[in-house]
């Protein structure tokens, strides 16, 4: 028998007949069977030989290997070599410029790597990973700055700014050294004007030395003076934090929206250090196409600009068609803008979308886009091989009427063209 009370009734307790247990079928234990369930134990996973390696002793495996996929291959390798320093170990080694265009440490990673291509298969690996940001690449130009210029005077044997000599260079007055160029930065002044921060000290009564940091992209100028009326020229020498090498390929996760401007500086550094996209083995192409729809969609001039503009080497300056309203006194007239900058003339895109019709119809009508946007979208197409959108020159003649400016230079752009009607 069973007592069971009834809720919110007073009164005495009502006795039922209790019901028989139903038989348990099959594999389900009976009532004076033993439960046959297996106990949930978490077992801990023997560590293999390579995990129960010192921390130090793994870092010098992953670097003699240079394989990424090694801390991919257990949670205990990833946690050890996830350290800052591990990092940017790893970018200096990888990334970092000689003197020329080569990379710094190129005999130790083709003896690892074997070919050069393989170098670039590395750092296109390198690039797409989670932690591998614009911030990660700022905390790292700092340690780039203090380790090339206590490594180049010790080699040199030049002494510091303070008088003391080589051998007696420390990395803590080299380090403190760079704090006072970043507190210099906070000015700004300097940098707005030039793109570096310089120093020039005496290293005897006749020779100085100059010494230029971009703390913005990572580049370390030394610059030897000889003598006034000496007929050797100034030396300079040249070390840079991001250089890729021609098959290096930027990520796709800086070719798409949303357009922030953390993406478009972190784009530009890659393109200015000679990254490409692939437009052939990969689908990179079609993404950056989709980023060009979202740049336009957020009225984004950089990106836009970054995405369309072709590269601009070093060795030669470039010349585009630019179509302005102001250099445009008739429909047939055109000009011709060079632009070459002294401190780094690959200033251009490597990214090369071509803009289509549709996007300059898009950004016009759909998006309302600035002037700035339609100059780049006309300079990175010409538009020669395009029909006449109707859709378009209605609207512009429509909107010369209401004194839109951008109409105007649309409809002059389009008659020169041959695209007007």
């Amino acid at each position: 028998m069973t007592l069971i009370k009834v809720r919110g009734k007073k009164g005495p307790k009502i006795r039922l007949e209790s019901q028989p247990p139903e038989p348990v079928s099959g594999s389900r234990a009976t009532a004076g069977e033993p439960s046959r369930k297996k106990s949930r134990r978490h077992t801990a996973r023997m560590l293999s030989s390579l995990e129960r390696l010192p921390t130090e002793l793994l870092e010098k495996v992953f670097f003699h290997c240079l394989n990424i996929n090694l801390p991919r291959a257990s949670p205990v390798l990833a946690s050890a070599l996830s350290s800052f320093h591990v990092k940017s170990q790893l970018i200096f080694k990888a990334f970092s410029s000689d003197q020329g265009h080569g990379l710094q440490n190129s005999e130790e990673l083709i003896d690892i790597l074997r070919t050069k291509r393989e170098v670039a298969k590395l750092q296109s690996s390198i690039l797409p990973l989670r932690w591998m940001t614009l911030g990660f690449l700022r905390q790292c130009i700092p340690v780039f700055f203090e380790r090339t210029l206590l490594r180049q005077f010790k080699s040199f044997k030049w002494q510091w700014i303070d008088g003391s000599p080589a051998a007696n260079l420390s990395h803590t007055r080299v380090a403190k050294f760079v704090q006072e160029a970043y507190r210099r930065a906070r000015d700004g002044a300097e940098i707005e004007q030039l793109g570096y921060l310089s120093w020039m000290y005496s290293v005897s009564d006749e020779q100085t030395i100059t010494i230029k940091l971009a703390l913005v992209n990572g580049v370390v100028w030394l610059e030897e003076n000889d003598p006034v009326g000496s007929p050797h020229p100034s030396k300079e020498k040249r070390w840079k934090l991001l250089n890729c090498l021609d098959e290096c390929r930027v990520p796709e996760k800086l070719l798409h929206g949303p357009w922030t401007d953390e993406k478009c500086e972190f784009l530009t550094l890659l393109t200015r250090g000679r990254a490409t996209v692939d437009w052939i083995d990969s689908t990179s192409g079609e993404v950056a196409e989709v980023g060009l729809w979202n740049a336009l969609k957020e009225r984004n001039e950089r990106a836009v600009r970054l995405l369309i503009e072709d590269d601009l080497r070093e060795d030669y300056p470039h010349e585009w068609l630019i179509y302005h309203p102001d250099w445009m006194a008739s429909s047939s007239t055109c000009a011709i803008a060079r632009r070459y900058n002294v401190m780094d003339r690959n200033q251009r895109s490597a990214v090369a979308v071509t803009p289509k019709m549709e996007h300059l119809r898009s950004a016009a009508i759909e998006h309302d886009c600035p002037l700035e946007i339609l100059e780049i979208l006309v300079n990175g197409n010409g538009f020669r091989k395009e029909r006449n959108d109707p859709v378009l020159s209605s609207w512009a003649w429509r909107k010369k009427a209401e004194g839109d400016h951008r109409a105007e230079w649309l409809l002059k752009v389009l008659g020169y063209l041959g695209l007007a009607s």
